[in-house]
């Protein structure tokens, strides 16, 4: 498992753009790691109604060395301009740029030396692919910002079994979940304030824990261990978010920020039908389902009670569909919140794990650990 740490984004033009960009350049940026080598499939302009079109921004970079990699303050680069000495510079001749990854490299001129840039930071639907942990069973993932442009952002969250590179982002049914009846999707949420966040990364999935002040967003996207051979359950996808939203910001759906609305649940208090998806593949998986132990199969939430003083123990979550159970999320547990503060770290054995709470609750039996890697 790759693990960022914590990073934290503060005093930047846009905290949330700056988040965004962070993640995205974290599981993408560096194909020699496992968990960093998330590759691009599909990156399409987004225009939905609502949202902001673009970001404009612009700077100086000091740069030291040429032929290095550089980072702008953002991903997803577009109408850019880079200026050294009042002359305009000219790409793959006196510098390369990756615009997803908003990276730069300068070829030309003698460091050291000033470069001014001018840019807008636009939004795209952004589907990224890895390989599973067996190395051969592909994994789509996709990612939308959804904001109004001023301090706060969801990102919806899709999940599909494969994705061409044409494909629909919102109406893939085939090989991915189609959205819920009031057209609404997973999400998690950032926001203008200083950021806070964890990315949990492997072959097979992606976790984010954000936070914002005392308000904790949340999102898994990938395979569960599945209960079975790959050869009688395919491709046992997941998707599970504690926020869901519209792409049209015109809708009453609008952006998430520190909400208290308690049918908010995090990975191991999902609310109804409707905190997360299985994509079906032959029937072989339904969206119909529980977690286990906090929810039973008629989706109400479920408090696990502790007597004090009880020890301190990880225990597995497991998901329930149609009455059966199928597997379990990648690394991510149940845990007594006694005697455990947010964002602890502890270890078992040779393992560390970090703990949060659910959304913004931290009574006993509101909190999870994931490990780290």
């Amino acid at each position: 498992m790759a693990f960022s740490g914590k990073i934290t984004i503060s005093g930047q033009q846009s905290n949330f753009v700056s988040a965004f960009s962070e993640f995205i350049r974290f599981i993408c940026g560096d194909t020699s790691v496992v968990g960093r080598d998330w590759s691009f499939v599909s990156t399409q302009l987004d225009t939905t109604s609502g949202n902001f079109s673009s970001i404009a921004y612009s700077g100086t970079l000091n740069v030291t060395q040429n032929n290095v990699w550089m980072d702008l303050p953002t991903a997803f680069v577009t109408d850019y301009t880079f200026t050294r000495d009042g002359n305009n510079l000219v790409e793959n001749t006196d510098y390369n740029l990756d615009w997803r990854l908003g990276r730069i490299r300068f070829l030309t001129g003698s460091p050291p030396y000033t470069v001014n840039y001018s840019y807008n930071f636009k939004r795209f639907r952004i589907v990224v692919r890895n390989t599973g942990l067996s190395d051969d069973e592909n994994i789509y993932a996709g990612f939308l910002m959804v904001s109004s442009g001023f301090d706060r952002a969801n990102i919806i969250t899709r999940g599909f079994t494969y994705f061409d590179a044409d494909g629909d982002f919102f109406n893939v049914t085939t090989y991915g979940s189609p959205r819920t009846t009031n057209n609404q999707y997973p999400c998690f949420g950032f926001w203008t304030g200083a950021i806070d966040m964890w990315i949990f990364s492997n072959r097979q999935r992606i976790i984010v824990v954000a936070r914002n002040n005392t308000y904790y967003t949340f999102c898994y996207v990938g395979n569960i261990f599945r209960f079975g051979l790959p050869s009688e359950y395919t491709k046992p996808l997941w998707v599970q978010t504690d926020l869901w939203t519209t792409p049209d910001l015109n809708t009453t759906h609008s952006v998430f920020f520190d909400s208290t609305n308690t049918s908010r649940r995090f990975l191991i208090y999902p609310f109804a039908n409707t905190s997360g998806y299985i994509i079906g593949v032959s029937g072989a998986w339904t969206g119909s389902f529980s977690m286990v132990p906090t929810q039973n199969n008629t989706d109400m939430w479920q408090t696990v009670a502790y007597v004090s003083g009880f020890r301190r123990v990880l225990l597995p979550t497991y998901i329930l569909s149609s009455n059966m159970l199928i597997g379990t999320p990648d690394n991510v547990y149940f845990i007594p919140g006694f005697a455990l503060s947010a964002e602890s770290r502890f270890q078992v054995g040779s393992d560390y794990y970090i703990v949060f709470p659910n959304c913004f609750r931290t009574g006993y039996a509101d909190f999870l650990a994931i490990k780290e890697e």
